[in-house]
Order: C-alpha cells, then sequence, then structure tokens
C-alpha cells in the first residue's frame, strides 16, 4: 500500500477519532446526515448513538434544522427535511423563523411560518413525526374530529388563512393606526391518546422508521432472557448457523395469505423485524394451519426454529429457516421463566433492603423460584434456594424491582 494512500488515510482516521472522542453528538449527527437517504443506515448509526448514551430525539419544530443537528443540551435531533411530504421551502421558511424566538404556541407558529409550512399536509406529516410536540397536543388531537365534521388540523388550516387574510385586509383608521382584526383560536376536542403501536407504526409512515420507541421496548427482558442473541440477523448467514436451533422475536409488519398453484392449498407469507433486522418467513400446510390466527400486522411474536436443509424431492437445495414454534410474546415470560436470579453486592446488604426487595416480589405469590446471589471480592456467594420461595415476575414486580439501585436481576429457564 503506497505512502501517499497510507499516510491520507491516517490523518483522515485521527482527525475523526479525534471528533468523535471531543465532539460525540456533532460527529454523529454528521454521520447520520450523510446517511439520512438509507433507513438502513440511520438505524444503524442509531443504535450505535444508543451504545454511546447519545440521545436521538425525533424532529422538532423549534430545534431541528434540516438535517440532523445538536441541540443546546446536546442531544441529536433528526432533521425536518427527513420527513415525508415537508417540502424543502416549508424547512426553510420554519428553520428561517427559528432565528426570531421559539414558537410559544401552535398558534404563533401558525401566525409566522408561510402558507407552504402551514397546510394540511405538512401540518399532518409534522403531527405524526411528533414535530409539533412540544406544543402540548397528543397526536391523536390533530386528527380528531372538532365537532364540525373536520379534523382539528383542518381547523388549524382556516385559522392560518384567517391570519394570513387579516394581515392583507388591514384597515388604517383616521388616527394612522392598523386596527387587525381578532380571530379566536381553536382548540382541539379531548380525545384518547393513540396506543403505542399506533403512534409508532403512523411514526414510521412519514419517518421511515420508528423513533419515540419502538413496538418491542415492552419485551426487553424476554428478548434478553429467552431470545438467541443477535435476533433475526443470525438469519442472515444461515451456513454460520447450520443445524443451530434460534430463538427470535419481532413484530409482524407484513401478512399475506396465498394459494399455492400446484395444490390449490393456502399458505402464508409474514414479515418481521427486530431493532436491527427484518425477515420474511413462509409457512406451508398444517404449519399455517397451526400459526395461522397469531399472524396479523402488529402482532409481537416468539419464533423457535431450526436452520436445516432444505429439500425438494430427494434434492439437497440450500439451507433454511424451519418454523416449529411460534407463541405471542406476551405470554413468553410467564411460560419460560422458571427462575427470577437476583444479585447484590455485599456492601450494600442490609435487612432494609431485603425487606423491599420481599415486598417487591411479593414472596409465595408467583411461579417462578427465587435464586438470590451476593457478590464480594472474593466472587460469587450463592444463597441456598428454598423450594417455597415462590416469586411474581409479572411485568410490574420487575419494574418495581428494576427501581431498586442496589439490585441487579435477570430472568431465566434454567
Amino acid at each position: 500500500f503506497n505512502k501517499s494512500h497510507s499516510t491520507c488515510y491516517a490523518w483522515i482516521a485521527y482527525q475523526t477519532a479525534y471528533l468523535k472522542a471531543h465532539y460525540p453528538a456533532e460527529y454523529m449527527a454528521a454521520v447520520l446526515s450523510n446517511n439520512m437517504s438509507d433507513i438502513k443506515s440511520v438505524s444503524f448509526f442509531m443504535q450505535e448513538c444508543k451504545k454511546q448514551n447519545l440521545p436521538v430525539l425525533g424532529p422538532d419544530v423549534n430545534e431541528s434544522k434540516s438535517l440532523f443537528s445538536v441541540n443546546e443540551k446536546g442531544e441529536i435531533r433528526f432533521g425536518l427535511a427527513a420527513v415525508k411530504g415537508v417540502g424543502e421551502s416549508a424547512v426553510e421558511s420554519i428553520i428561517a423563523e427559528q432565528k426570531n424566538g421559539r414558537f410559544k404556541s401552535i398558534f404563533d407558529y401558525l401566525t409566522r411560518v408561510d402558507a407552504k409550512a402551514s397546510n394540511k399536509k405538512t401540518l399532518e406529516n409534522l403531527a405524526l413525526s411528533g414535530a409539533l410536540d412540544a406544543f402540548g397536543f397528543i397526536r391523536s388531537a390533530f386528527f380528531a374530529p372538532d365537532g364540525k365534521s373536520e379534523t382539528y388540523i383542518e381547523t388549524l388550516v382556516k385559522f392560518s388563512a384567517s391570519i394570513r387574510d387579516g394581515k392583507n385586509t388591514n384597515q388604517v383608521s383616521m388616527f394612522g393606526d392598523e386596527t387587525e382584526s381578532v380571530i379566536t383560536e381553536p382548540y382541539p376536542m379531548k380525545v384518547e391518546p393513540w396506543d403505542t403501536m399506533t403512534q409508532l407504526s403512523r411514526e414510521k409512515e412519514v419517518v421511515g422508521m420508528y423513533i419515540s420507541g419502538h413496538p418491542l421496548d415492552d419485551f426487553s427482558l424476554e428478548i434478553k432472557s429467552f431470545c438467541s442473541t443477535g435476533g433475526l440477523t443470525l438469519l442472515q448467514n444461515l451456513e454460520a448457523n447450520n443445524g443451530r436451533e434460534l430463538k427470535l422475536a419481532g413484530t409482524v409488519t407484513e401478512f399475506l395469505e396465498k394459494v399455492a398453484r400446484s395444490s390449490n392449498k393456502p399458505f402464508g407469507t409474514f414479515k418481521m423485524e427486530d431493532y436491527e433486522a427484518q425477515s420474511e418467513f413462509v409457512l406451508f400446510g398444517e404449519d399455517y394451519l397451526k400459526f395461522k390466527h397469531l399472524l396479523y400486522t402488529g402482532a409481537k411474536l416468539f419464533v423457535v426454529g431450526r436452520v436445516q436443509q432444505r429439500r425438494f424431492g430427494q434434492e439437497v437445495n440450500g439451507l433454511e429457516f424451519r418454523i416449529s414454534r411460534i407463541e405471542p410474546l406476551f405470554d413468553i415470560r410467564e411460560k419460560m421463566g422458571r427462575y427470577l436470579d437476583v444479585s447484590i453486592s455485599l456492601d450494600k446488604l442490609n435487612d432494609d433492603l431485603v425487606e423491599r426487595i420481599a415486598a417487591t416480589i411479593q414472596n409465595g405469590t408467583g411461579k417462578a423460584q427465587l435464586r438470590m446471589r451476593v457478590m464480594t471480592d472474593e466472587g460469587e456467594l450463592k444463597l441456598p434456594a428454598n423450594a417455597y420461595n415462590k416469586v411474581s415476575i409479572a411485568a410490574e414486580a420487575l419494574v418495581k424491582l428494576g427501581e431498586l439501585d442496589e439490585v441487579e436481576f435477570d430472568v431465566s429457564e434454567s
């Protein structure tokens, strides 16, 4: 490798390493901006930000620029240009007005930006992406009827048009003063917020990915405890996993029922994704009939199968992941969680902590076996298990257990 090339690469490597070490948020914002047209790359680099404890927040009309940027708190903000249906001129209008101070309300926003930044499509997509969250209205409120057979956004569009018309037709009084007509600010009706999956899926429609959360966030313990490390990425290299049983978790993003031409029998295909990858699966015959009722868009599933040779007749034709078991993900903790392992450092162990742990896990009320470990400088001390120490591993109990800073815990099958 010639010296001129290696010198240049070394210099660039030094510069990028310096930026990543001393200006991590700015560096990652630049990397994300350079890959903004590739959702897979953006997802990958957002995971890198997560590993570095760098928050990546959704778009916001008060803080976002056109591309990824860093706010005053050192947090990375999604760029407004990433929101579908929000044109370049609308983005420029919003950013130009940011220089005149923050938008204090949705009405202040509509008064200050131009028509392209306040039309129906732009407002809808900004609301779905979360860019209007700072104004204090839940996202579902923007799309709820206001009692006049129109949505709140449609009411806001009329409000914006009235403001512009009022500015154009202001009368000058005999004293030389301008008199502006008073336009009442419309407020939305009280409605229920969307459930998490609805909000995330609609967010993904306009940004291309989940930002404010992920459908699997509520199942992090199940994924950590019962699933194969690597998740759906393991299916990208079947050769490396040949013969291995894989336990996977994901949310169904698409489900289709089809009919085989040769047999005229139904079969199903579904796509499932986790935090890092997406895979498509096919079920035929009895397998399809057995699992069909679990397959629908938005379903969170636990899938078990084995990587094996695919056979057509007597011929071997590559590898496949053959599914043997599908269950709802929300059932897995109770079905597979046989043990609750609680670890405590010796220097933090006291009677008060023991009492708080006992109250939290509701000793004697569950199905899981409690196993206690005390961590010392010399190693790990396992306390004798008591067959009567059956504890709860319900979500509420484990959330409370997680609030105890002195304790680490895990749920396991064996």
